[in-house]
């Protein structure tokens, strides 16, 4: 293998996991100035609407998923992005924005936007800007432009914090639980999900405009089921603090919670760039007849993954309160206990999404479903049955979710790797292009 050809991977790796690194760590410091922005009961209002919002944005990851596969598989053929790519946007997109608009005029969409109908409607404009932006991040991916897609992850988070920060000083003499606060917070977080302009006309010519198309009943099974396994791991990310809100019934009380949580998603984001690149991967390795070595990678993952979760809950019992309290104010105050189990359970939750990938790389959609649905369901009987207060539910929500998420996707994964059918999954992966044929050049 040449020089090039070793390093491609790396370098999509350092490209991808760069910017999302990047896109990540100014998203982290938009919340913290939101938080000294709001109060501590707006700011779990706002957490409740960031839930939502990126709740939907997760659900349309699916379009980026899908469009990435269409599109390196026309980039290998020598051909344009086929239709069928705009036919998953128009399926998944419309679907998000109808149950968007069904949940924000619904009296529980009234609890988790904190009584702010706007709020609602925010969302939904986000959603409709999601979905686009998805669509344009599958094309580039797919073909192989990592620079502009780069550039719409980056633009996405600095344009959210340059509007918030223009907005705060604008507002500055408002009190700090003022409505109108929470409002503009809110709406600056929107602006991200319209990114996708900057390379809108890179997009354009990549994308076939007339040609076949697939079966919409076909195409809408399978978006169907990798959009609810979308929405359901949502629920355990970034929409946690929105189910919590939904089970419990109020956020009052609930800010220092919610802060804990968001603080302890950093391992998700060193994680990205892996999982990222973690299908192809898992493709090749299957294409080889290496599914031995796929399963001895699984037994080692899983016990690494269990020494760092071991090691981020004893740092998150030492350390964890007075990073929270650091890096979103003095007022934000919880345990050692409650961010040493937050940590082990995000450790846990990445070890999943891992788990998922490969499943998906398998074609085990239903595995993936079945995961999340487990680990999604855990989580809504802890919070309501869990004795305690409503952070010691959602402490217990959380930690049991990832447990069950773990148990069966580990079993899933195993099995498919094993030879046994695994009831109602598609055995078997599509051809990809040959090694380092579908590493981005450009």
């Amino acid at each position: 293998m040449s020089r090039g050809g070793a390093l491609g991977p790396l370098r999509s790796l350092g490209t991808v996991g760069g910017a999302l690194l990047a896109s990540s760590a100014l998203g982290y410091v938009l919340l913290a100035l939101v938080a000294r922005v709001l109060d501590e009961d707006r700011y779990a209002v706002f957490l409740s609407a960031w839930g939502v919002v990126f709740g939907f944005g997760s659900v349309l990851s699916v379009v980026e998923q899908e469009v990435s596969r269409y599109a390196a598989e026309a980039r290998a053929a020598g051909r344009a992005t086929p239709r069928a790519a705009t036919q998953v946007l128009a399926l998944a997109g419309g679907a998000a924005l109808a149950v968007c608009a069904a949940l924000a005029l619904s009296p529980p969409g009234a609890r988790v936007f904190g009584g702010l109908p706007v709020l609602g409607l925010l969302a939904c404009v986000s959603t409709a800007g999601f979905a686009v932006q998805f669509f344009v991040r599958g094309v580039l991916v797919g073909r192989g432009l990592l620079r502009p897609y780069a550039a719409v992850l980056l633009v996405e988070a600095g344009i959210r914090l340059l509007v918030a920060g223009a907005l705060a000083l604008w507002l500055a003499a408002a009190p700090a639980g003022d409505p109108d606060r929470t409002v503009a917070m809110v709406a600056a977080v929107v602006t991200g999900s319209f990114a996708w302009v900057v390379a809108v006309r890179r997009v354009r010519g990549e994308v076939a405009s007339a040609g076949p198309s697939e079966p919409w009943g076909a195409l809408a099974r399978d978006v169907a089921v990798l959009a609810t396994a979308a929405g359901l791991t949502a629920v355990l990310l970034t929409g946690y603090p929105s189910l919590v809100v939904l089970v419990v019934g109020d956020s009052t009380g609930l800010a220092a919670l919610f802060a804990a949580v968001t603080a302890t998603r950093v391992p998700l984001l060193l994680l990205a760039p892996v999982q990222a690149l973690a299908v192809p991967a898992v493709v090749r390795l299957v294409l080889a007849g290496r599914t031995d070595r796929l399963r001895l990678l699984l037994v080692r993952g899983g016990l690494g993954l269990l020494a760092v979760a071991a090691v981020g809950a004893v740092g998150g019992a030492l350390l964890g309160p007075w990073v929270v309290a650091t890096a979103f104010g003095s007022q934000y105050r919880t345990s050692g206990t409650t961010v040493a189990v937050l940590m082990a359970a995000t450790v846990v939750v990445g070890g999943v999404l891992l788990e998922s990938a490969a499943l998906l790389a398998l074609r085990r959609r239903p595995a993936v479903l079945g995961t999340w649905a487990v680990a999604a369901a855990t989580a809504v009987v802890l919070l309501a049955t869990w004795p305690g207060t409503a952070e010691d539910r959602g402490v217990a929500g959380l930690g049991g979710a990832a447990l069950a998420g773990a148990v069966w996707a580990t079993t899933a994964l195993l099995r498919a790797t094993s030879g046994e059918p695994v009831p109602g999954d598609q055995p078997g992966v599509a051809p990809v292009p040959g090694p380092g044929a579908d590493w981005p050049q450009r």
